[in-house]
């Protein structure tokens, strides 16, 4: 276990806005700050920072909790590498600690395969170093990639055998069962022998948004005659292709300062652009661009320039996995590279300010790029129509109504035809992509029939329980009128009471155990519950709709309903009239069901004297009878 004292040390520094831009662009709402959830697909913005209590909460999906609890949440984190991860980001050192076997089995299979990759870049790394294998630093050369760009991007090389980092990796104690796990070997199932998947090849770590190492790119070296060019690790439990950009970990912080995010094809050409100071620059790995993966640069922009070389094929198929963006409602530029130049080419043979200013000067409109590209052949009345067809149906993609207007008059000009022809087809592929939305199963309709048959049990103590425990988190250190702090007088009122809703009991105890400690803050808190816990506290911590303070420039003053003493006495009370109202319910039952006239008369002295209770508590606050 890590010393409490470093990561107290380390909550005092982090700060949860900084930690959260550096994933999502957050907008200032009043005190706090806004984004869309990156939990979920929402369209409208319902993930909030708080940076006066240091939390984040996401209305979207439940969410909720400090920096700490943010990385864990984002990339799936365990509490030790969500912590080693802020304690560098804020320069806190985590003395080394032995890792007990216990510790090693229980580390999980996600675990194991990062530590594994780790240990496969750095032997990479070391390969291309080594004096005998100069080939893979000689070819990184040859493409002009400097020594400090070959360091930033991690590049190595995998020589030629079929055992080399197996033997390595078992060696240093790593077993084939993780290494197969992580793609880094391949197993024969016919022989029962095992080989490395990467064998005389150069190297590309791939990393997650943290800076892990999820995955590798292998060029092959020399004649690709039987072999593929490129090949990635398959999927594992920590990547799927489709679901990562190439470089983005790197990128963020500048497409996000620069709202542009250039998009290119290949690890090469993303590394020539970063060596030339294009920093905002990914890659789709080759491969057509998926909706996870326009999902993630919107995180950061909604603005994409796409890098396009002379390869028409290529394009082609860039351009049909661009709908993806449209259908994002993201804006979409593009670049076209001289003849017979792609990223990576173009690059190599321009000074840094060369490569920044063409890409300048020659960002398009996406619509205009293709009538461009067009040229000559557009004075064909075939070609020029179906160059139409192609541009309406992008349009049809986007979400916003306005956009597609504004796209829809440009179209009309650009191609010289009446507006009212290109909204002629436009309503006609909106109309039938509407069609092609799948029906929903007639079985499914009925199983929600027979739910909504049922009668739902909701636990009538839900909310006063839920208000107790809010009413701690608020104002919990307040003081009462009579001095007492809040929750003191909470816990002497509910002594022996016992709360039936699971997580309610697992805050509540946490709470007066946290207490005790003189550090005693929400974030020492919010670390010792479950996730279902923190979610609980942190949105109880934050205001959804907060009130104009313009109210009080005409004298009308609305005070929040949690101040200390009241607060305190209305949710003692409430629970209380709550659990009483359960206990006559439960009265009622069994006088209906009892047929001996003594007992009966028995559980009906029980009732009156539970109305006499509930009649005096009600008093106490002169609150209306729980019916």
């Amino acid at each position: 276990m890590i010393d409490r004292s470093i990561v107290e040390d380390l909550r005092q520094k982090m700060d949860i806005v900084e930690v959260v831009s550096d994933y999502l662009t957050l907008k200032k709402t009043g005190a706090n700050y806004r984004a869309k959830s990156p939990f979920t697909n929402e369209k409208t913005a319902s993930f909030f920072v708080v940076p006066g209590k240091n939390i984040f909460k996401d209305f979207s999906s439940g969410k909720g909790g400090d920096a700490i609890t943010f990385l864990m949440e984002y990339d799936g984190l365990s509490f030790m590498e969500a912590i080693k991860i802020l304690a560098k980001k804020y320069n806190i050192e985590i003395p080394d600690q032995a890792i007990t076997h216990e510790q090693e089995l229980a580390q999980t299979v996600k675990d194991r395969i990062l530590i594994a990759n780790e240990y496969a870049k750095q032997y990479f790394i070391n390969n291309l170093n080594a004096e005998d294998n100069s080939i893979g630093l000689s070819y990184w050369f040859e493409r002009s990639f400097s020594l400090k760009t070959i360091n930033k991007f991690s590049l190595g090389f995998a020589p030629e055998g079929w055992v080399n980092l197996e033997l390595a990796a078992t060696q240093a104690g790593y077993g084939k069962e993780v290494l197969i796990e992580a793609g880094l070997l391949v197993k024969n199932e016919e022989k029962g022998k095992t080989y490395d998947f990467f064998r005389n090849r150069v190297i590309i770590p791939i990393r997650n948004l943290s800076g892990k190492t999820i995955g590798f790119g292998g060029r092959v070296l020399g004649k690709a005659e039987k072999e593929a060019k490129y090949i990635n690790t398959k999927d594992t439990p920590v990547y799927n292709k489709s679901e990562v950009l190439f470089n983005l970990d790197n990128a963020r912080a500048s497409i996000r300062m620069l709202d542009n995010c250039f998009l290119v094809e290949g690890y090469t050409d993303v590394i020539g652009l970063d060596q030339s100071g294009i920093e905002n620059v990914v890659s789709s790995s080759g491969t057509a661009l998926t909706s996870g993966q326009a999902n993630l640069i919107k995180r950061f922009t909604n603005n994409v320039t796409v890098l396009f070389d002379s390869d028409m094929a290529g394009e082609r198929a860039t351009i049909r996995g661009l709908d993806i963006l449209f259908s994002e409602g993201m804006n979409v530029r593009a670049v076209g590279l001289p003849h017979g130049e792609d990223p990576d080419s173009f690059t190599r043979s321009r000074s840094s300010s060369e490569v920044m200013d063409y890409l300048k000067e020659n960002s398009i409109d996406f619509i205009h790029y293709r009538i461009k590209k067009a040229g000559e052949s557009i004075r064909d009345p075939q070609t020029r129509a179906e160059l139409i067809r192609q541009v309406v149906s992008t349009i049809a993609l986007m979400p916003d109504p306005i956009t597609r207007s504004v796209y829809v008059t440009s179209t009309a000009n650009l191609f010289e035809v009446e507006v009212s022809v290109i909204n002629i087809e436009l309503k006609r592929l909106l109309a039938s992509n509407s069609k092609t939305i799948k029906k929903v199963p007639e079985n499914f309709i009925q199983e929600i029939k027979e739910l909504t048959q049922k009668p739902v049990e909701v636990n009538p103590l839900l909310h006063y329980e839920f208000e107790i425990i809010k009413v701690l988190i608020l104002v919990g250190t307040g003081r009462m009128d009579a001095g007492i702090p809040v929750h003191e007088y909470i816990e002497s009122e509910l002594e022996g009471i016992e709360f039936s809703i699971e997580v309610h009991k697992e805050v509540y105890e946490a709470y007066f155990r946290e207490i005790k400690n003189e550090d005693f803050n929400e974030s020492n808190l919010l670390n010792t519950l479950s996730p279902e816990g923190r979610d609980l506290v942190a949105g109880m911590q934050v205001q959804k709709y907060v009130l104009d303070p313009g109210w009080a420039k005409h004298n009308i003053i609305v005070g929040s309903e949690y101040e200390g003493h009241n607060a305190a006495v209305r949710a003692v009370v409430q629970l209380k009239l709550g659990m009483i109202s359960v206990l006559q319910k439960q009265n009622l039952d069994e006088i209906r069901k009892e047929t001996d006239d003594n007992k009966k008369e028995e559980l009906l002295e029980g009732l009156q004297r539970l109305d006499e209770i509930k009649i005096e508590l009600s008093k106490t606050f002169e609150l209306n009878l729980i019916s």
